[in-house]
């Protein structure tokens, strides 16, 4: 529908948007927020308390809706607000944490000198486009004095934009892995946002293909040898060592010490050059 208004003898055209229905209504859950509660559920049936992350707190919050799905599944969830003192945030968390199955934040929040050892499971239901940021929200829960796993999990959209600005975070996250190693949390600096998603516009445009997801993480040839572990690596297997027993007389004829028996009774014959035992 276009309307016509005369100003000044000028006709200005007013074309208004199209009207778009609520994505959601009443207590329809999408299927992102049905996966997070059932994965919440069964992280606490392991006594595992969950950190989730979201970007939109603003002015589209969307906090108190993935709370209110949470507790639908019969958790018991609390969001953490910018409202609360920087240096009271730790001790705010603290006091709730026996009382709460999982914490809802904007990642921003706990970016630095938190230690949030009490979740050993995050999951970024939305995409953080600072590396900074992502990397420093990670180290909240992978910290000393972590006495369980810690698991990371990135909730996309299978083909959407998400699914390639997670992509294109894997590539970054893993060249800075390869040039400053084990320490990469401390050696990577605040930068923008809107570098990233500049990138990212140029990487479609151009019908870049960006890695699979799957294939991304799944480079088997790099493991990490840091005792403590590491977000981004796998750790190096530990050799498993078979031993079977054996006889003193089945250990020197494998080694050559001595010729095998060939009939019972007979006595071993000492190899040359080698001194006998009896």
């Amino acid at each position: 529908m276009i309307d016509k208004v005369e100003q000044d003898g000028e006709t200005v055209r007013k074309v208004p948007f199209l009207e778009l229905p609520a994505v959601v209504s009443g207590q329809t859950w999408l299927p992102k927020e049905g996966w997070l509660s059932d994965f919440c559920r069964a992280e606490k049936h392991q006594g595992r308390k969950v950190l989730v992350y979201v970007r939109q707190t603003g002015t589209r919050d969307i906090q108190d809706r993935i709370q209110e799905a949470l507790e639908a599944s019969g958790l018991r969830a609390t969001i953490l607000s910018g409202n609360v003192n920087p240096r009271k945030r730790e001790e705010w968390i603290e006091k709730r944490t026996d009382s709460l199955d999982v914490l809802i934040c904007n990642p921003k929040l706990v970016e630095t000198g938190l230690d949030l050892v009490q979740f050993s499971s995050i999951v970024f239901a939305e995409i953080e486009y600072s590396l900074y940021t992502l990397w420093q929200a990670l180290r909240r829960v992978w910290r000393l004095g972590q006495t369980k796993p810690v698991k990371a999990l990135f909730s996309v959209y299978d083909g959407t934009m998400e699914a390639k600005a997670l992509a294109l975070i894997g590539k970054k996250m893993k060249a800075a892995q390869l040039l400053y190693g084990d320490e990469v949390a401390g050696a990577i600096v605040p930068d923008d946002d809107g570098d990233f998603l500049t990138q990212l516009a140029r990487d479609v445009l151009k019908g870049a293909k960006l890695d699979d997801l799957q294939s991304l993480f799944a480079d088997e040839s790099r493991v990490s040898h840091n005792p403590l572990g590491c977000p981004t690596l796998p750790s190096a297997p530990i050799p498993v060592v078979q031993f079977t027993l054996q006889t003193w007389q089945q250990w020197a004829e494998e080694h050559n010490y001595v010729k095998k028996s060939t009939k019972r009774g007979e006595r071993a014959v000492t190899a040359q050059n080698q001194p006998s035992l009896w």
